[in-house]
C-alpha cells in the first residue's frame, strides 16, 4: 500500500512538473528563407506559440508550447542574419542615437506567468563590446535581473557570443532591455551593433495548479490505480476470484 501510494505520488508530481516545463525558443526565422538584414521584425512573432511552424514563422520547442504568452517589441526592432559573433538570425534596436535601447516584452494571460530561461547576445561584426547594461524587469518596472558594464562577445577569440541563464525570474510580464548607447563607431553612437536571439521562455500557471490537460491525465491515472485496488478487494470476496 505504501509502495503504491509512493509511486502514485511520484507519478503525479512528475506530470505536474512536466506541465510547468512548456518552453518556446525564439530563433527569429520565417518558415522559409530568412527575414533578411535591416528588415523590421514582423508583428506577431512569438505570440501564442503552439507549433514549430506557425503563421509563417519558425520556433524551437524545448519540451512544450506557450499558448498563453504574447511578445511585443520596442520601436524599430530589426533583423540580421549573420556576423553577430557565431549567432544567426538576431534582432536589435535600429538606431544611432544616444536614446536608442532595446526592449521586448513577454506577457502572459491572466492566471499565467512567464518564466525566462535564457538568451544569447553577440556583437557585430565579430567584435567584443562592453555595453552599459542588460536588465530584465517585471510589469511594474522592478528589476529582476540587472547587470552593468556587460561584456557582449563576438570576436573569434574565446566565446563568440554571451549566454545568459536565469533561475526564478517569473512574472506576468517580463521586459528584456539593454542599453548599448555607449558603443561608438567613428565617434557616433552605434548601439544597433548588439543583437539577441535564442530567447527561451516558459509559461506557468499563477496558482501553481497543473494545467487542465495534466488534471485530466491525473484523473485517468487515479482511476487506473483505483480499479486495481478494487480488483484486489474483490479477489478475496467473490468465488473463483
Amino acid at each position: 500500500m505504501r509502495r503504491t501510494t509512493g509511486c502514485l505520488t511520484a507519478l503525479l508530481w512528475s506530470m505536474f512538473a512536466a506541465s510547468q516545463a512548456h518552453a518556446t525558443l525564439l530563433i527569429f526565422q520565417p518558415s522559409s528563407g530568412v527575414f533578411g538584414d535591416d528588415v523590421s521584425l514582423p508583428a506577431g512573432y512569438g505570440d501564442r506559440v503552439t507549433a514549430a511552424v506557425q503563421n509563417g514563422f519558425l520556433y524551437g520547442l524545448d519540451g512544450g508550447i506557450t499558448p498563453n504568452v504574447v511578445a511585443s517589441y520596442g520601436a524599430e526592432i530589426s533583423t540580421w542574419d549573420n556576423d553577430f559573433g557565431d549567432l544567426f538570425h538576431v534582432v536589435y534596436a535600429e538606431g544611432d542615437t544616444s536614446t536608442t535601447f532595446f526592449e521586448m516584452d513577454l506577457t502572459a494571460d491572466p492566471g499565467f506567468q512567464v518564466k525566462l530561461n535564457s538568451f544569447d547576445m553577440a556583437a557585430w561584426p565579430h567584435i567584443d563590446y562592453t555595453i552599459n547594461s542588460v536588465r530584465v524587469l517585471n510589469e511594474n518596472d522592478v528589476p529582476l535581473f540587472a547587470q552593468s558594464n556587460v561584456l557582449i562577445q563576438g570576436d573569434s577569440v574565446g566565446p563568440q557570443h554571451t549566454h545568459f541563464d536565469f533561475a526564478g525570474i517569473v512574472s506576468q510580464t517580463l521586459k528584456i532591455q539593454w542599453d548599448a548607447t555607449n558603443v561608438l563607431v567613428g565617434g557616433f553612437t552605434d548601439s544597433d551593433d548588439v543583437g539577441i536571439t535564442n530567447i527561451n521562455f516558459s509559461q506557468v500557471q499563477s496558482s501553481g495548479v497543473p494545467e487542465p490537460s495534466t488534471l485530466v491525465l491525473a484523473s485517468v491515472v487515479l482511476g487506473v490505480f483505483g480499479v486495481g485496488r478494487l480488483r484486489k478487494r474483490l479477489k478475496g470476496i467473490l468465488p473463483g476470484r
